[in-house]
């Protein structure tokens, strides 16, 4: 009995113990959605680069907030399975080009199954990248960043083997 009990609180620890960390949800990083204030993009006070995709950046900013209540994320692609973005103040109207948005490849994950490149929502700061992102050093993986006004925070990179 004692050898019984022994060997189900192992089978019980190492159980719990290779339980994969939960991931981010987006309820818990909300924004409140408001309505852009801006009435067109700030190409002026935005990086000289924002022109270059003046088309898909106007596109973006037509269809209205999208990410973190008041923000604009726009993507478009930089080649065979590349997403580059940027992001649109919904204020200001001002274009940043945060390096976590930049020349991110795909990447399907530890199974066959397809992912988005980039997962948001409208009323949520979380933003969830699948893919190499473009920035040194940096591995195939799941990562999870918190958009704080600026910048992305990492909260979490769930790299592959």
């Amino acid at each position: 009995m004692k050898r019984l009990n022994a060997v189900s609180i192992v089978v019980l620890v190492f159980g719990v113990l290779s339980i994969p960390a939960q991931a981010q949800q987006f309820a818990d990083y909300p924004a409140k959605v408001q309505s852009p204030k801006a009435k067109s993009i700030d190409f002026k006070n935005s990086p000289r680069s924002a022109k270059s995709f003046k088309t898909r950046l106007k596109a973006e900013f037509r269809n209205g907030v999208n990410f973190a209540g008041q923000f604009i994320l726009a993507t478009w692609g930089c080649g065979t399975g590349c997403r580059d973005g940027a992001i649109i103040d919904g204020d200001t109207g001002r274009v940043l080009f945060p390096k976590e948005l930049g020349a991110v490849i795909d990447w399907n994950g530890p199974s066959d199954e397809a992912f988005d490149i980039f997962t948001f929502q409208q009323d949520s700061r979380l933003l969830i990248v699948r893919g190499f992102p473009g920035y040194a050093g940096s591995k195939a993986g799941t990562y999870y960043f918190e958009w704080t006004g600026t910048r992305f925070r990492l909260l979490k990179g769930i790299a592959t083997k």
